[in-house]
């Protein structure tokens, strides 16, 4: 959607300024905010693309209905922190289809990161 009000304000700057320079018609700012917003909300409604429950403001503004991600199961995980000399490896592995991949994130008795590795 901030991509799709970019390149649509753009678009409508750059035709709006050429129609005067070329056609020497001039376009109000309230007829350019109009179709802005028209184009805008159309190119919302008409993605696939998922959105977050906080850009739901955003998405209201232009009257697109939000396009919600589905959720399977939320597993809740209690971190335990190691003692304070230890670090403390979390391990994720995952396949989907044919893909797979793995990954692990070193962290001290505080919670801080020290380091992470990713394979796939």
């Amino acid at each position: 959607m901030f991509v799709a009000t970019i390149v649509h304000t753009l678009h409508a700057i750059w035709m709006s300024r050429n129609n005067f320079r070329f056609s020497n018609v001039k376009v109000s700012i309230h007829a350019a905010k109009v179709k802005i917003d028209y184009l805008v909300t159309m190119s919302g409604n008409t993605s696939s693309g998922c959105c977050l429950a906080s850009k739901l403001s955003f998405l209201d503004s232009f009257s697109v209905s939000p396009h919600r991600r589905r959720v399977r199961d939320i597993v809740t995980i209690v971190w335990k922190p190691p003692s304070p000399p230890w670090l403390k490896v979390n391990t994720y592995g995952s396949v989907i289809g044919l893909n797979a991949a793995c990954g692990c994130i070193f962290r001290d008795h505080l919670g801080k990161k020290i380091g992470l590795f990713l394979a796939t």
